[in-house]
Protein backbone atom coordinates (compact mmCIF):
# COMPACT_ATOMS: atom_id res chain seq x y z
CA UNK A 1 0.00 0.00 0.00
CA UNK A 2 1.15 3.47 -0.98
CA UNK A 3 1.81 5.78 1.50
CA UNK A 4 -0.16 8.70 1.48
CA UNK A 5 0.90 12.05 0.21
CA UNK A 6 2.50 14.79 2.13
CA UNK A 7 0.87 18.59 1.87
CA UNK A 8 4.49 20.30 2.00
CA UNK A 9 1.71 23.61 3.14
CA UNK A 10 1.37 21.68 6.27
CA UNK A 11 4.19 21.06 7.03
CA UNK A 12 6.14 23.13 10.09
CA UNK A 13 9.39 24.90 9.41
CA UNK A 14 11.89 24.02 11.44
CA UNK A 15 12.97 26.56 13.84
CA UNK A 16 16.56 26.39 12.79
CA UNK A 17 15.10 28.48 9.12
CA UNK A 18 12.41 29.86 10.49
CA UNK A 19 13.80 33.37 10.69
CA UNK A 20 13.61 34.99 6.90
CA UNK A 21 17.08 36.67 7.70
CA UNK A 22 18.49 33.42 7.50
CA UNK A 23 17.37 32.38 3.94
CA UNK A 24 19.07 35.13 2.04
CA UNK A 25 22.40 36.84 1.92
CA UNK A 26 22.98 40.57 1.09
CA UNK A 27 22.65 41.76 -2.71
CA UNK A 28 26.73 42.17 -2.43
CA UNK A 29 27.76 39.25 -0.87
CA UNK A 30 26.16 37.16 -3.75
CA UNK A 31 27.56 39.39 -6.24
CA UNK A 32 30.75 38.79 -5.18
CA UNK A 33 30.15 34.99 -4.67
CA UNK A 34 28.91 34.76 -8.28
CA UNK A 35 32.17 36.80 -9.30
CA UNK A 36 34.18 34.23 -7.70
CA UNK A 37 32.63 31.45 -9.13
CA UNK A 38 32.61 33.10 -13.09
CA UNK A 39 36.17 33.01 -12.65
CA UNK A 40 36.41 29.65 -11.06
CA UNK A 41 34.16 27.72 -13.58
CA UNK A 42 34.28 29.99 -16.66
CA UNK A 43 37.23 31.99 -16.51
CA UNK A 44 36.08 35.06 -16.48
CA UNK A 45 34.36 37.86 -14.59
CA UNK A 46 30.81 37.77 -13.51
CA UNK A 47 29.95 40.73 -15.74
CA UNK A 48 31.17 38.87 -18.83
CA UNK A 49 29.60 35.72 -18.72
CA UNK A 50 26.09 37.62 -17.95
CA UNK A 51 26.71 39.56 -21.18
CA UNK A 52 27.04 36.47 -22.97
CA UNK A 53 24.46 34.60 -20.75
CA UNK A 54 21.77 37.59 -22.44
CA UNK A 55 23.32 37.05 -25.98
CA UNK A 56 22.39 33.75 -25.81
CA UNK A 57 25.82 31.68 -26.03
CA UNK A 58 24.71 29.07 -23.42
CA UNK A 59 21.38 28.29 -24.75
CA UNK A 60 22.40 25.15 -26.36
CA UNK A 61 24.55 24.22 -24.26
CA UNK A 62 23.92 20.31 -23.14
CA UNK A 63 22.19 19.37 -19.98
CA UNK A 64 24.96 16.76 -18.83
CA UNK A 65 27.28 16.40 -16.25
CA UNK A 66 30.54 17.94 -18.41
CA UNK A 67 28.61 20.90 -18.36
CA UNK A 68 26.86 21.50 -15.27
CA UNK A 69 28.87 24.06 -13.34
CA UNK A 70 28.12 26.56 -16.21
CA UNK A 71 24.49 25.67 -15.93
CA UNK A 72 24.69 25.84 -11.99
CA UNK A 73 26.57 29.13 -12.71
CA UNK A 74 23.64 30.50 -15.25
CA UNK A 75 21.38 29.63 -12.56
CA UNK A 76 22.64 31.92 -10.50
CA UNK A 77 22.72 35.05 -13.06
CA UNK A 78 20.04 36.80 -11.46
CA UNK A 79 22.33 37.28 -8.56
CA UNK A 80 25.25 38.49 -9.83
CA UNK A 81 23.19 41.28 -11.60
Amino acid sequence: MASPAVNPASETIPAEIDDADDLFIPRDEGRRMFEEAARRIAGMSGAEFIRRFDAGEYAGIADDAEHREIIELAMLVNVGR
